[in-house]
C-alpha cells in the first residue's frame, strides 16, 4: 500500500499522456520500419535521419517514401500496424529519469494515464516498459473515437474521485495544453520529450506536485 505524506497543498492527482510524456518509442518506431522495409522490400534502410519529422504522422506517410509499388506498400503498411501492436513492444523505452519521478510522486499524489492507443493496448505498453506499479487510472481510447485529451482528462479525474481545480495534466504537443486548459485546468508540457517547457526534466516534477495548484 502507497503511503502519502500529508500536504494539504499538493495536487491531488497528476496525469499523464502516456505516448507523448513517459513512454519513448522513438526506438520502437525505428525498428518497426527497418524490419518492416526488410521483410517486404529486401532492403535494409536507416529510419533515423527521418525520425524527428514521421514519427507522429500516419505509417502511410513514411511507406510511401520509401517504397514506390502500391501493392508492396500496403503489405508493409499492414507489418508494421501488426507490428506495432506486438513485436515491437519490447523495444519501447521511457525517457530518463521518469521511474523515479513516478516514485516520488506517487507519496504525494495519485497517478492517472491517458492514450491514444485503446486500454487493452495501452496496457500492455505500461506493462512491458514496467511502469504499471505507478498508475491508479488508465484511461484508452476507443478504436472507433478520436483522442481527444480535455475528455479523457475529465474522465481520468473523475474516475480517481478528484476535482479538475487539484488535477495536474503533463503532456506533450501544443493542442493537447492548450484544450486541457481551456477546459479550466492546469497543463504543463514536457521539456524532456523534447516540447517548449519550463519544465525540462522529470526530476523537477515532484516539487511542482507538491508545490499545488495555489502556490
Amino acid at each position: 500500500m502507497v503511503i502519502r505524506y500529508e500536504n494539504p497543498n499538493s495536487y491531488d492527482c497528476v496525469i499523464f499522456d502516456l505516448d507523448e510524456t513517459l513512454i519513448d518509442d522513438r526506438t520502437a518506431w525505428c525498428y518497426t520500419i527497418e524490419e518492416a522495409i526488410l521483410s517486404t522490400l529486401g532492403k535494409r534502410i536507416d529510419p533515423h535521419p527521418l525520425l524527428e519529422e514521421y514519427r507522429t504522422r500516419p505509417w502511410e506517410d513514411v511507406i510511401s517514401l520509401l517504397i514506390e509499388s502500391r501493392e508492396i506498400q500496403q503489405a508493409c503498411l499492414a507489418l508494421c500496424l501488426r507490428m506495432e501492436r506486438r513485436s515491437s513492444l519490447k523495444h519501447l523505452l521511457v525517457f530518463d529519469g521518469i521511474g523515479m519521478a513516478l516514485d516520488k510522486i506517487r507519496d504525494l499524489a495519485e497517478i492517472g494515464v491517458i492514450s491514444r492507443w485503446p486500454y487493452s493496448e495501452a496496457t500492455k505498453r505500461i506493462q512491458s516498459t514496467g511502469l504499471d506499479r505507478f498508475f491508479t487510472a488508465i484511461i484508452g481510447t476507443d478504436e472507433n473515437k478520436s483522442w481527444d485529451p480535455s475528455l479523457q482528462f475529465s474522465e481520468c479525474y473523475d474516475l480517481l474521485g478528484h476535482e479538475k481545480s487539484n488535477s495536474l495534466y503533463i503532456g506533450g504537443e501544443t493542442f493537447d495544453i492548450n484544450s486541457i486548459i481551456s477546459h479550466g485546468s492546469v497543463a504543463i508540457s514536457a521539456g524532456w520529450a523534447g516540447y517548449e517547457s519550463p519544465i525540462l526534466t522529470p526530476a523537477s516534477l515532484a516539487a511542482l506536485v507538491q508545490a499545488g495548484p495555489h502556490h
